[in-house]
């Protein structure tokens, strides 16, 4: 006799099946707010899958500084031991034409415990309601939501057989016991069929949530399919977020940029233009100098230029919700301000973002932040009509800027310029003197009164007291403008100056003031890189803003670091999560190079550098994040011949493959290219050495030394694992490293000590030992006397290097 307590009959609608995983999918991958929510916890994985992270992320807070886990220093924001990423479709593919063990831990256990976690909380949220509704009837109804939590664990083991048979990928044992385990979330669904009554329909239960109960669990339930559907499909999509952005400055501005990971957090550029039209001129009479309308035909131009966009992304594949138009000072003041961008929005059906003047200064601000990984001081961004003032602390993502935003000045460049000829024309020499020494106390006086309403926070004021004045973060054609002046300075000077990236570009206060000198360098030169005659001609103007800003701030300027930063890069720089926001730029831009064991790779580096002690340290300027970028990009010059990849891995970082990269200081290119000339063994033409010169000149001897060291250290790595792949359970060699005191003949000299512990064989046909033992003699030549940095007197020390067979297994 049947069992009157369990259901004798349910009717299934597959219709209504189907619509209600159509429309999760929907709300899956269409759903901004839920995208980010998925990403933020996929992010999270890895730390959650390495518990010995914790004490990482612990120490790191508490100390600020790197910890120390055994041998290896770990930075606590650079890549971890499984970052849950699943490879491209590319990369899929070269996993398939590849051994197995090339491909191995690529898809590491970090997906596969987020789909564990996600699917026990799903599985947990049915057994719950089914307890609930044990003793509330009325809800006792089947759905659609039971069948499908069932197939969750049929899925993924799908999935899981996918990876391991046609992309040779070994997910771990670890994770495949997981996987299987996890086939006990049917024990939910199966709890709460038991208590189905007979002959009740499957509905989708489309009724707004009216109890507290309803709310919790429905919320929950939802958030967990979410979660499994987009872990369960990440390693099948290879999506591109792109965003088209069109600015409508003084000049107009358009780009399209791939907010797509593992990239998004440098900013990768698409496609970029400039059109010629310059708002500002164009609504000033020629003849008066009077401000008019801006022209019809400057409107039909600018709409023209728009529609011209608007093809460029619809052949990139730019969705047109995601086409963003922002309006700036030039738009705003505009007097047919109004008129002009309902004639933009009509003809063009995008809708225009018109900033207000403080919103302009605080976007401008984040795109400061975006161009840096910390920075602490005060941001001014010099437009054609306006410049904006506040102050920014920007660490680890987290941006911070003057609770009143910022405050606006009507001193842009183009609108400078024009004051100052007004004031002086039709005057004679000692009027028009008069007139500017009265506009600069005006001036002086509106930038003080600002520096009190931007309430400057007192670790920035101590610090330009400390230090000898504020670090100032420019941004705007104005400052670039001046910028590629004292570029051009340092080549007339015949301080070779090796790169022409304006971003990262830092000058002293010296040469940041030198007003006189830049104003006739930019009246007697025949051609100055990146200065276009339009800029020469507010060459006066900005140093007389230069002058102004000298003397008006309190406590003066540190340095002046140029930023390509605005606007652009602030609207998409806010729009990114703070955990991406927290990333390297350095590192993100090389992560694309990167081979499978790039990251153990930096861990024996991290191995090759004593850890510090009172007296002697490791210097913090070469920061793990760089030293992660050198074993990312370790190998990508291999296939080059001799004459050429030394001179290639130089120019990297500035007009090779990493030119492009947004975020990085000049100091960091100039550091990874040395170390990577020196990976490829150090040899270059007479011609490239004046080069190599110029870049060592951005660093201390120190800086120089240890890039030396570590260079050749990747040289050695790159001889012993040929291929950038290192197997965890069969290791070849394995560095340490101490500081000694007892180097030398007579053990009287400082230095470092580098064992390298060989895998001991019986027998070695390969002759790795030999071949290692001639490497390393090159390693030891970086701590000889004659190669310190600066000759004999200069800064270096020696370095003895001990290799010894061990039984590594």
């Amino acid at each position: 006799m049947a069992d009157e307590s369990k259901p004798v009959k349910a009717v299934y609608s597959w219709w209504v099946i189907l619509w209600t995983w159509a429309m999760q999918v929907y709300f899956v991958f269409y759903i901004s707010t839920l995208r980010w929510f998925v990403s933020l916890l996929l992010v999270l994985t890895p730390t959650l899958w390495g518990p010995r992270l914790w004490f990482a992320v612990l120490g790191a807070s508490m100390t600020e500084q790197p910890v120390y886990l055994g041998d290896i220093v770990i930075d606590t924001l650079s890549q971890q031991d499984s970052d849950g990423r699943c490879k491209t479709w590319t990369e899929k593919r070269e996993a398939i034409t590849n051994s197995a063990l090339s491909a191995s831990g690529w898809y590491g256990p970090g997906a596969y415990l987020a789909w564990l976690i996600t699917a026990y909380a799903t599985a947990l949220s049915n057994i719950w309601h089914s307890k609930c509704s044990e003793k509330h009837p009325d809800v006792n109804k089947l759905d659609a939501e039971i069948l499908l939590t069932i197939g969750y664990p049929l899925v993924a083991l799908c999935d899981v057989l996918l990876r391991l048979i046609r992309c040779q990928i070994d997910p771990g044992m670890t994770a495949a016991v997981f996987v299987l385990v996890s086939t006990l979330t049917i024990i939910g669904p199966l709890t709460r069929l038991s208590w189905q009554e007979d002959d009740m329909e499957i509905e989708i239960d489309p009724h707004f949530p009216r109890t507290v109960k309803e709310w919790t669990w429905k919320t929950f339930r939802f958030l967990c399919h979410t979660i499994v559907y987009a872990v369960l499909s990440e390693p099948y999509l290879e999506p591109r977020v792109l965003l088209a952005v069109y600015i409508l400055l003084n000049g107009i501005r358009c780009s399209i940029t791939d907010l797509s990971p593992p990239t998004t957090r440098i900013l990768p550029t698409v496609y970029s233009q400039r059109f010629n039209i310059s708002l500002y001129d164009a609504q000033y009479d020629s003849k008066t100098g009077n401000q008019i309308p801006i022209p019809r035909k400057v409107i039909n131009a600018v709409v023209a230029a728009i529609l011209r966009f608007q093809i460029v992304c619809l052949e990139v594949g730019v969705p047109a919700s995601q086409m963003l138009i922002i309006a700036t000072e030039a738009t705003r003041k505009a007097i047919n301000s109004e008129e002009f961008v309902k004639t933009i929005q009509n003809r063009t059906h995008v809708r225009v973002l018109m900033l207000p003047k403080d919103e302009e200064g605080v976007v401008g601000a984040w795109g400061i932040a975006s161009g840096f990984s910390d920075i602490e001081g005060l941001a001014i961004d010099l437009g054609g009509g306006s410049m904006q003032m506040t102050w920014i602390i920007s660490h680890a993502g987290d941006v911070r800027i003057s609770s009143k935003g910022s405050i606006s000045f009507p001193y842009g460049a183009a609108a400078l310029t024009q004051k100052l000829e007004a004031l002086t024309k039709g005057k004679d020499e000692d009027e028009a003197a008069k007139a500017k020494e009265q506009f600069r106390q005006e001036m002086t006086s509106q930038f003080r009164r600002a520096w009190d309403d931007l309430e400057i926070p007192e670790q920035l004021v101590d610090k330009a007291k400390k230090e000898g004045g504020f670090q100032l973060y420019l941004s705007g054609g104005g400052f670039r403008g001046w910028g590629y002046l004292l570029l051009y300075l340092h080549q007339i000077r015949g301080e070779y100056y090796p790169i022409s990236i304006i971003n990262g570009y830092t000058a002293g206060k010296k040469d940041f003031e030198n007003t006189e000198v830049l104003k006739k360098v930019a009246q007697t030169a025949n051609d100055i890189f990146r200065v276009s005659d339009r800029r020469r001609k507010q060459v006066p103007s900005v140093a007389f803003l230069v002058n102004v800003l000298a003397k008006a701030i309190p406590h003066g300027i540190k340095e002046a670091h140029f930023c390509q930063g605005g606007v652009r890069e602030g609207a998409l720089y806010r729009k990114i999560l703070p955990v991406i926001r927290q990333q390297d730029p350095l590192q993100v831009a090389t992560m694309n190079f990167a081979r499978g064991s790039a990251q153990a790779m930096a861990f024996m580096a991290f191995s090759s550098i004593p850890r510090p002690t009172k007296d002697r340290s490791f210097p913090h300027s070469i920061s793990p994040h760089v030293i992660q970028a050198f074993a990312n990009i370790l190998y990508a010059h291999a296939t080059m011949s001799k004459e050429t990849a030394a001179t290639a891995a130089l120019y990297s970082t500035s007009t090779g493959v990493l030119a492009e990269a947004h975020g990085i200081p000049h100091a960091d290119r100039a550091r990874l290219a040395l170390m990577l000339q020196e990976r490829y063994g150090g040899e270059l033409p007479p011609r490239e050495m004046d080069f190599k010169k110029s870049l060592r000149s951005l660093l201390t001897p120190e800086e120089i030394w240890w890039t030396r060291y570590l260079g050749k250290l990747g040289l050695v790595i790159s001889r012993v694992y040929p291929t950038g792949v290192i197997d965890p359970s069969r290791p070849r060699a394995l560095p340490r490293a101490r500081w000694a005191n007892d180097l030398g003949k007579k053990k009287n000299k400082q230095g470092i000590e580098l064992k390298v512990l060989l895998q001991k064989v019986g027998f070695d046909p390969t002759r790795l030992k030999q071949e290692l033992e001639a490497d390393l003699k090159k390693l030891r030549k970086v701590g000889k006397r004659k190669h310190w940095i600066g000759g004999r007197d200069g800064w270096g020390m020696k370095v003895k290097v001990i290799l010894v067979e061990e039984d590594l297994l």
